[in-house]
């Protein structure tokens, strides 16, 4: 009995070397695979080359085309919000002159000019279009009380000043025409708008609540004549 336990340790033995040997063989087998795989490897062809080179090329033309249109367009969402500060700022700077004025008269020769007394600087004031600058609203004080507001003064001779600083360059604002109407003490300006000084364009313009353009209209709260 013993010997035959020998012979079955025998034989388990022998399989296990077996299969030891086999198991050597195949990971032998893989690593020479890999270092043989590791060893075909090869750089591009030319054509692969000039493939990749081309579809550089192709996402380079789309970025170029692409990139020139998202700055314009970027550079009027910009130019636009700011075109909308000024005309709003022009807006409150009419009120504080027009809306507190002692008296306001329109010259009966033009209909881009009002006069008045300004009642913040205690000024002869003129409110006309500068045609030696793209027609830019300005301002002209003159500091004295007497006389009458539109033959009385030589507003050539007065201080000068733009309604809306001019702190970005390449934008105004402007109008069309302003009169005013004694009888109901308002003062109406067409076409209240900020433009674009190099072509002229306008870019935002007064409207209504449907964006209809309409005139800006400034209620004087006292039109009596000074003495």
């Amino acid at each position: 009995m013993q010997k035959i336990d020998d012979n079955d340790w025998a034989r388990e033995m022998k399989r296990r070397a077996y299969d030891n040997r086999i198991d050597e063989r195949a990971q032998s087998s893989r690593a020479g695979k890999m270092s043989l795989k590791l060893k075909s490897r090869r750089g591009f062809t030319l054509a692969e080359t000039l493939l990749a080179v081309l579809i550089l090329l192709l996402v380079s033309a789309i970025v170029a085309t692409g990139m020139p249109a998202a700055t314009n367009a970027y550079n009027k969402i910009v130019l636009g919000a700011n075109a909308k500060v000024m005309l709003s700022t022009a807006i409150t700077a009419l009120h504080d002159e027009i809306g507190t004025a002692w008296k306001v008269e329109t010259p009966s020769e033009t209909t881009t000019e009002l006069v008045y007394f300004n009642a913040s600087t205690g000024a002869k004031s003129k409110i006309s279009l500068d045609t030696t600058d793209h027609n830019a609203i300005q301002v002209q004080d003159y500091l004295s009380l007497s006389g009458d507001l539109i033959h009385d003064v030589d507003y050539n001779k007065s201080t000068t000043r733009h309604l809306v600083a001019d702190s970005n360059a390449g934008m105004y604002v402007t109008y069309t025409g302003i009169s005013y109407n004694a009888a109901t003490g308002i003062v109406s300006i067409e076409h209240l708008k900020v433009c674009k000084k190099s072509n002229g364009a306008t870019l935002v313009e007064f409207a209504g609540e449907n964006g209809a353009s309409k005139d800006f209209t400034i209620r004087v709260i006292s039109n009596d004549a000074v003495e």
